[in-house]
């Protein structure tokens, strides 16, 4: 999830979640055009993400980072770096 800010609604990309193996996961974004531009719009102007997690034992937690100055800068340059292929 995507959020203005931490306290504020998050709003999911477009694609779909895979188990390779214990612990590990990929998101897999959808390349259809208008998910695209969705997922590219989110991921450009939201500061905040969610990341939701669930244990073995069943438990859930909600980790929320901030993108900051760093994150912001990381996004521009590889959205700039698949624009040029």
């Amino acid at each position: 999830m995507l959020k203005q800010s931490e306290q504020g609604r998050g709003e999911g990309l477009v694609g779909v979640p895979a188990r390779i193996a214990d612990g590990i996961f990929l998101i897999a974004l959808n390349n259809l055009e208008q998910a695209r531009t969705k997922n590219e719009s989110l991921l450009k102007s939201r500061d905040w993400i969610d990341i939701p997690l669930q244990y073995r034992t069943g438990r859930r937690a909600l980790m929320t980072i901030e993108k900051g100055v760093p994150g912001t800068k990381v996004f521009d340059e590889v959205f700039e770096a698949w624009s040029k292929l």
